[in-house]
């Protein structure tokens, strides 16, 4: 268990296997280093990820490999703006 870097080719990524219940993108770092105090993947066996106030493209394509890939769930902790469903719900919202 530990922190990786999320690859700027994703076309390199081979096959997606995980045991995690879930996927959890934190659109904040402030949220996401408290989490990670708390020790939350333990837990919540989970892929967790922050998104920094805005995901970079490589972030953004590699997240959507691991819900296509991962036949598991993904949740998103963020705030409540306009920005913010963007990011989940996509540009024609």
């Amino acid at each position: 268990m530990g922190g990786e870097a999320i690859p700027p080719n994703i076309d390199r990524v081979g096959d997606m296997q995980s045991d995690a219940m879930f996927i959890l993108l934190v659109e904040k770092n402030a949220p996401y280093i408290r989490l990670a105090e708390d020790r939350f993947y333990n837990r919540f066996p989970c892929i967790f990820v922050t998104a920094k106030g805005q995901p970079d493209v490589a972030k953004r394509l590699f997240l959507r490999k691991m819900k296509m890939e991962l036949v598991i769930s993904f949740f998103q902790l963020f705030y409540l703006n306009k920005t913010s469903k963007y990011y989940f719900f996509g540009e024609n919202y």
